[in-house]
């Protein structure tokens, strides 16, 4: 069966993208027919991973440091030299330090902030005059630690709880400009974001079948790229809403997805998830 091409002629920009959940998303819109731009630091990673997505559309792989300012100014900048609109931003890039308190050094803590709050600031601030025309949808990746915390992780903590603020604050201002500000969090197990994509291809079988392939979550994450404006603000699981893609069928799914959170007044009731 032919997927339908619901994304041709869009552009979007995913971070993070030689690994993991950017990865995972930079194969779903490319399949699902976007131009995409692919950043990552590590260019040798990013060359390996975007030699395994396909696509209908150019696929950008651009390398770049998100821990430098500059770095996300000239991701957009590249992105509008070749398209004037951008339908779709995914700030998935992450560091995860795993370090006590008292180990967490200024250098750690600064590394965390910067790529994991401040770059989906700035590409999100630089990306909106992109977006105006034609709305489109601004993809937060989180985590279960967006929301409660986790011994040895305060900085990750920290700015992934600044990340679920940022998307709410901003989902209140860009609404009306038809632009989408929704955060994900993956639901499932998935490849450790610090693990590179080689040396995970190199576990043995049955370690690697622990784990979720991101790119089966390619019916959630055309729901969501495909949003604009409305419903915007909230938080989704994205094995949860893609086994309600495919439970309920594309287009019932995009229509009630608002219902459609990672959490729901029925899971209070329904004693089957407790």
């Amino acid at each position: 069966m032919i997927r339908p091409l619901r994304l041709e002629g869009q552009a979007a920009l995913v971070t993070g993208a030689s690994r993991g959940l950017g990865l995972g998303f930079v194969k779903a819109l490319a399949t699902a027919g976007a131009e995409v731009w692919a950043i990552a630091e590590n260019a040798d990673e990013l060359e390996r991973a975007c030699a395994t997505v396909s696509g209908t559309a150019p696929l950008h792989p651009l390398v770049a440091d998100l821990r430098r300012k500059s770095d996300a100014a000239r991701v957009i900048a590249t992105v509008q030299q070749l398209r004037p609109a951008l339908s779709v931003l995914v700030n998935s890039a992450a560091i995860q330090p795993l370090k006590s308190l008292s180990d967490t050094d200024d250098s750690t803590w600064d590394a965390a902030l910067a790529v994991n709050l401040t770059a989906p600031f700035l590409l999100t601030r630089l990306a909106v005059p992109l977006m105006r025309v034609s709305g489109g949808s601004i993809i937060n990746v989180s985590a279960p630690a967006g929301i409660q915390g986790f011994a040895c992780e305060a900085s990750y903590c920290a700015t992934k709880f600044g990340l679920e603020g940022f998307t709410r604050a901003a989902a209140l201002e860009l609404e009306p400009l038809g632009i989408a500000v929704n955060s994900v969090t993956p639901g499932a197990k998935i490849k450790p974001t610090g693990v590179e994509q080689m040396v995970f291809d190199a576990l043995p079988a049955g370690e690697q079948a622990q784990y979720r392939d991101p790119a089966t979550f390619a019916p959630a994450i055309e729901v969501l790229a495909l949003l604009r404006g409305r419903p915007s603000g909230l938080r989704f699981d994205l094995a949860r809403l893609t086994d309600d893609v495919v439970r309920l069928g594309f287009d019932a799914a995009r229509a009630s997805v608002a219902a459609l959170t990672e959490f729901r007044a029925s899971d209070f009731t329904d004693t089957s998830r407790v």
